[in-house]
């Protein structure tokens, strides 16, 4: 049986997703808070996309072809690959 691999996406500082080989359930705690207000909590939560192993890049490359790929994505893209995750 394979490791557990999980990509966390966060974009601008902010959670958008969880993707990993295996269903997996997480929680999300948010400390990024105001001081009058209390520590967020989010889930549990199942993972938003599942990729093969050593095939995550898919994720990037398989998705809506109406839009171009970005150069940050082309970097995740080839580092991903690279490291066969």
């Amino acid at each position: 049986m394979s490791k557990p691999k999980v990509i966390i996406t966060l974009d601008g500082g902010v959670f958008v997703d969880l993707c990993s080989n295996t269903d997996v359930e997480y929680v999300v705690i948010d400390y990024d808070k105001h001081s009058d207000e209390p520590v967020i909590i989010h889930g549990p939560h199942k993972q938003d996309h599942l990729f093969r192993n050593g095939k995550s890049y898919e994720l990037w490359e398989n998705r809506d072809i109406s839009l171009p790929i970005s150069e940050e994505e082309t970097e995740v893209i080839c580092h991903l690959k690279e490291c066969k995750f």
